[in-house]
Parts: C-alpha cells; structure tokens; sequence
C-alpha cells in the first residue's frame, strides 16, 4: 500500500534539476506538489559517515527514497491533524530547543581541536595519581556457609591469611 501511495504520491524525480533553474533550490523530486531539494539530499548525505565517491551515487538514491517516504507520511500525518496534538506539537517544540541551543552552542564553543602527542604525555605527567601511581583495589567476597561455633574459628584464619589462595579448604 505504501508503495502504490509513493508511486500516486511522487511527481517525476529529479524534473526540477535538470529543467527549472529556480537559483539556490534544485528540485530532487516532488511529493503531491512538494519539492524536495538537492540541499535536503546533500544533508542527509553528511549525516552518513565514510561515504566515498562510488557509493554517493546509489547512497543519493537511498536518500531520496527515504525523503520520498517521509514526505508521504508526513503529509499523511498533517492530514490526519497530527500537527496539531499536544504530545506531538511538546515533542516538536523540544526538539527545536535542543537542535537551536546545540547549534549555538557549536557556533560558539567552535568544533574543539585534537590534543597533540605533546599535550598528552604533558596531561599524563602531571596526573600521576591518575595513571602511574594509581592505586588498584581489588575486590573479593566469598561466602562460608559453616555452623555458628566456627564463625570464630573462620574469622580469625580470615584475619591471618593475606589472600583468598592463603586460606585452608575443607
């Protein structure tokens, strides 16, 4: 059923590129009279990491697909007044907020450099506590199940042995 809504849906893909010349926005294709842009394509495709030349290609198909697809249901969903319930309009404007104070913390802060080999052996020389010198604890619990006129008895070998290994078995 999707796929006859996507086929009804979908103006011609890619008419606008070739054909329009609307300046800044290239038509990748139209969804029942909504166009969507190359730039919507291209920012999905930073979105995908490691891509290299000969995968852009078949990866912009994907792209556009999925575009395609969430265009439909999108409107599907306005259709529907989705768009205008409370859950729906909360989750949105959340999403809005954190996406503009990401953005303008980013901007801001600048992407943060890469520490030199230098600065990390410097960082590690002045923590020693946290690497060289550092203290490892080691934990062990064992559990005795013995009668109570020998808890004395176990507590005490307890107190002498300096590891688990020093202890009597049986």
């Amino acid at each position: 059923m999707l796929i006859a809504a996507l086929v009804v849906g979908c103006g011609d893909k890619k008419e606008g590129a070739a054909t329009e010349e609307k300046g800044a926005t290239q038509v990748a294709a139209k969804v029942n009279g909504t166009e969507l842009t190359v730039h919507q394509v291209n920012f999905a495709l930073q979105n995908i990491p490691n891509l290299d030349k000969e995968q852009s290609k078949a990866a912009s198909l994907q792209v556009v697909r999925r575009l395609v697809n969430e265009e439909v249901l999108l409107q599907k969903a306005v259709a529907d007044k989705l768009d205008r319930d409370p859950k729906v309009v909360q989750a949105l404007d959340a999403s809005r907020r954190q996406i503009l104070a990401e953005a303008y913390m980013s901007r801001k802060l600048g992407t943060q450099a890469e520490p030199t080999d230098a600065e990390v052996t410097d960082y590690f020389n002045q923590h020693p506590e946290l690497f060289a010198k550092r203290k490892i604890y080691r934990l062990q619990e064992i559990a005795i199940k013995a009668p109570a006129e020998k808890h004395d008895a176990i507590r005490a070998q307890l107190g002498v042995s300096k590891n688990l290994k020093d202890l009597p078995t049986g």
